[in-house]
This record gives C-alpha cells, sequence and structure tokens, in this order.
C-alpha cells in the first residue's frame, strides 16, 4: 500500500489537499511554532530548511541522545516495515531519516508533515494504526493525557509506540511548554498502555548543560530577553562539546534522577 493510499485509509475527518499531498485538518502558521525573540526567529527559519536544521539540532544542541533511545527506536522501527502504518506523531520539519513511508502528523504544516491535525483529536479510526513515534512533543501539549488516550484509541490491540518526554529541561517554547515527568510520572502518563521499557533517553550532563547555559545568560543579560537569546546561543556553540560527558553516564544506576529526559517504549494490549 502506498503512503497515500495509507493516508487516506485513515483519515476520517473532511480535510483540504494541499501542494497535492499534505492533508490540512487544523493546523498553526509554522512561524509560531518557535515562539517569539531572537533564538525563536533563528528557529523559525532554520524549520523552513530541514537538513540544515537536524544538522543544527543534533550537532549544537546540549543534548545527547542516549545509545540506549537510539537503540530502542531503531529496534521499534525494524518491528514496523514499510507495509506497516507508522505515524510519526509530533514530527515538527524533520520526519524520521530514511523512513518516507512513515505518516509525519503535526499541527504545523512544515515540509515534510502529510497531516495537519491536532494530536488530542486524531482524524482516525480506533485500532488503525500499527505504530506511534513521539519524540519531545507531550510537554508541549496543554494536555498530554488527551494524547496519549488518542494513541491507546487508535492503536492497533498489540500495536507499539514509543515516546520521549523530558526532565531536566529548561523552558522551551514551541510554541508553549507545560510540563515535565519524573520515571514513574512517564509510566503514569501513558496509564491503559503497557510500557514495557524505560529508560535513560538523554543524560544527566544534557540536562545539567542545557540548565548552565540559561543560567549564564539570564546573569549576564542584565535583563535584556534580546541580549539572553543572543549570548544562549553563543553558549550552546561553545559548550556542545560537553555533552559527550554522558557516553560516561547516561548508564549510571543513578543517571534518571537528573536525566534530561526519558524514552517509553510499549504497547497496547491485544
Amino acid at each position: 500500500m502506498s503512503k497515500h493510499d495509507k493516508i487516506r485509509s485513515l483519515l476520517t475527518k473532511p480535510y483540504a489537499l494541499v501542494d497535492g499531498r499534505r492533508h490540512v485538518i487544523q493546523t498553526i502558521p509554522p512561524a509560531k511554532s518557535a515562539g517569539s525573540g531572537p533564538m525563536a526567529r533563528l528557529q523559525g527559519f532554520l524549520k523552513g530548511w530541514p537538513p540544515l536544521y537536524r544538522f543544527a539540532v543534533e550537532t549544537f544542541s546540549p543534548v545527547l541522545v542516549s545509545k540506549a533511545m537510539r537503540a530502542a527506536l531503531a529496534g521499534t522501527l525494524s518491528e514496523h516495515g514499510p507495509d506497516s502504518i507508522v505515524v510519526n506523531l509530533g514530527s515538527g520539519p524533520l520526519g524520521i531519516p530514511d523512513r518516507p513511508d512513515i505518516i509525519n502528523v503535526d499541527i504545523s504544516p512544515f515540509e515534510k508533515v502529510d497531516i495537519c491535525a491536532d494530536a488530542t483529536d486524531l482524524p482516525f479510526d480506533a485500532d488503525s494504526v500499527d505504530c506511534i513515534i513521539n519524540l519531545a512533543m507531550l510537554e508541549h501539549v496543554a494536555s498530554p493525557e488527551m494524547v496519549t488516550a488518542e494513541m491507546r484509541r487508535t492503536l492497533r490491540p498489540g500495536g507499539s509506540f514509543f515516546c520521549f518526554v523530558p526532565f531536566c529541561q529548561p523552558q522551551h517554547a514551541a510554541p508553549s511548554d507545560y510540563r515535565r515527568w519524573t520515571r514513574s510520572g512517564a509510566v503514569q502518563l501513558f496509564a491503559g498502555l503497557d510500557v514495557e521499557r524505560i529508560g535513560v533517553g538523554a543524560g544527566p550532563t544534557s540536562g545539567w548543560l542545557w540548565v548552565t547555559v540559561e543560567w549564564l545568560s539570564l546573569v549576564f543579560s542584565f535583563g535584556s530577553p534580546a541580549a539572553r537569546d543572543i549570548l544562549a546561543l553563543t553558549l550552546m556553540l561553545a559548550l556542545f562539546p560537553l555533552k559527550h560527558l554522558d557516553r560516561l553516564l547516561e548508564r549510571h544506576p543513578c543517571a534518571e534522577r537528573i536525566a534530561s529526559g526519558f524514552f517509553i517504549l510499549g504497547r497496547k494490549a491485544p
């Protein structure tokens, strides 16, 4: 089944077809997805150039994705090949590398987005999706429990999910930011689904480095929001190599106490 046929089989609400491929049900402009200020304007610009944005995030962001999370995500994706219906919920401008078959869903119409829709009210039938990927999005939703309820509703019995949620991270608007979760809080968030594994998705150094960048920017900007943004960007460019210390700490048995975030892997009960 082609990707277009998969999308048509999923959609249960009227939609507008834009550019011959983007199925728009509800949307906000991409410019608003990054918030406001100099750093937000830069982020908004980079989101219009997905390869450049991916390079900037993976290289200069203070967050280093753990080896355990990369392996767990790769394992989940290998279980669900191109013939499966896989939804990347809250995909943003990037999507999943090397998997063009995955259906990207976001509320903003970025270039790689296939369906623009509200994650708290998905336009899909119940029991219609084989796998849902949801990375670093739930903190930006006012009612994340509604999103996980929609995941539970739309997953097929036995279908799987893979998510990342933040714990020790500063506020980052996209365009809003509401929540953080401890390990036990993350398990509770997915009540009604079977959580099979939860682990450190980004380690203690990532959490510490991001907070340090924000603290230094706050102190030395002397009350100027614009100066804070410029300082934060400068410090990220200067200090990002430190995040690689997490390769030593992410497996520490106490890493979860100040981890930057957690990945959660599980299934809907058969």
